[in-house]
């Protein structure tokens, strides 16, 4: 992930080599998501009508999620993005603006994140 004063980009390490995946304005950035646990989940929220175009919510796993968002909410000076949540669950777009739920949970040995029978993603927080 890059952050620079107008824009958050989303780089996939592919073959020795950083592909461009996606860019959010950071104008664009409506919550940053982050779980009360110690799972590294960080989910950036875009408006839903972008969802509909784009791929929908970024939901990303980074070792560093309290300085990733530090960063974000400094250079954006946007400090009510920023949420923490309060039950087990997260919800968030998907493409075509469909709705999906992360749950949140705790107890396994490392972080895991999965998806269930039923399409939820499950992000179950190491110790």
């Amino acid at each position: 992930m890059i952050l620079t004063s107008g824009a958050l980009y989303l780089l996939e390490a592919k073959e020795n080599k950083l592909k461009h995946k996606h860019r959010f304005s950071l104008k664009e950035v409506q919550g940053l998501h982050v779980s009360p646990n110690t799972d590294n989940l960080l989910l950036i929220q875009i408006p839903v009508e972008n969802a509909k175009r784009d791929k929908g919510d970024l939901i990303v796993s980074l070792p560093n999620v309290i300085e990733a968002v530090t960063k974000i909410i400094t250079v954006s000076d946007s400090p009510e993005v920023l949420k923490v949540a309060e039950s087990e669950s997260i919800g968030h777009t998907m493409k075509n603006g469909k709705q999906g739920t992360i749950m949140l949970d705790t107890g396994s040995a490392v972080t895991t994140i999965n998806k269930t029978k039923e399409g939820k993603l499950l992000v179950v927080a190491g110790h």
